[in-house]
């Protein structure tokens, strides 16, 4: 059966399948996206189900879409779990990617040192480079399809889809990336924390496509941004070891004065 939107007040969830429905996340003129638990696994998980709508017609695009999904294997990227097709229902599910979307960590304010920033690009970088290096056609990125989880740990929805990858794919990503990113950039930074803005600044540059006859891969900026994170991690260290070296010496020499003053009483 297909499932209601929202169960009545204190009745049981609606269930679809092994899936008892939650909230409603998402919906689009084909497809409604819900949250779920799979009671086998007892586990929370995406359900996007097809409308009842031209369902027969174009079941066939619906699971190459989800095949393409299925056969990404990437730590930074989520899983697909299955994909379930009957007479009455089409719905397939996913994994729940545990934090917070980038886009509400825009919308909320929340911002990071260009380290942080640069560690996050290097993490998506590479994501993205899986896709690209296969030739996988995907969805284009938003800033919703990117969650940061903890300890940094930054993973990113299952962009794939079925067919071709077109040509300006990693172009268009490439921009939308550099633009959300930048948008997370702490402004008016001072001391070590300040380290890296001016490098970073240029890649997003050349992201956002400055410099035409530079054509970034995914690659490239994960290498880019790796480089970059190693060095601002050395340069933070050796300037954090000059900080307390020269505070030393200014002990140092408060307590020669001193010592000095006492004598000469």
């Amino acid at each position: 059966m297909s499932a209601p939107e929202n169960a009545p007040d204190g009745s049981a969830p609606p269930a679809l399948g092994d899936y008892l429905l939650g909230q409603l996340i998402a919906e689009d003129k084909d497809t409604r996206t819900y949250h779920a638990r799979q009671r086998a696994m007892d586990r929370g998980v995406v359900l996007v189900m097809k409308k009842a709508e031209g369902r027969a017609q174009q079941a066939a695009s619906f699971l190459g879409d989800v095949r393409a999904k299925a056969a990404i294997e990437h730590p930074g990227i989520g899983s697909v779990y299955e994909a379930v097709e009957n007479e009455r229902d089409l719905y397939w599910t996913r994994e729940l990617l545990s934090g917070q979307s980038f886009a509400d960590l825009c919308e909320g304010g929340h911002v990071y040192t260009p380290r942080e920033v640069t560690g996050l690009l290097k993490q998506l970088g590479r994501a993205m480079a899986h896709l690209e290096e296969r030739g996988i056609r995907s969805a284009a990125l938003k800033a919703s399809d990117l969650i940061l989880g903890e300890h940094g740990i930054l993973r990113i929805q299952n962009l794939a889809l079925a067919g071709k990858r077109e040509a300006d794919e990693t172009a268009r990503d490439l921009r939308e990336a550099a633009s959300f990113m930048h948008e997370l950039l702490q402004p008016e930074l001072a001391g070590t924390a300040l380290f890296g803005a001016t490098r970073l600044g240029r890649l997003f540059g050349l992201m956002m496509g400055e410099g035409e006859e530079v054509r970034l891969s995914w690659t490239q900026v994960a290498n880019t941004a790796h480089e970059l994170e190693q060095s601002l991690v050395a340069e933070v260290q050796k300037a954090t070891e000059e900080m307390v070296k020269e505070s030393r010496r200014k002990r140092i020499r408060k307590m020669g004065l001193a010592v000095t003053g006492a004598a000469a009483v």
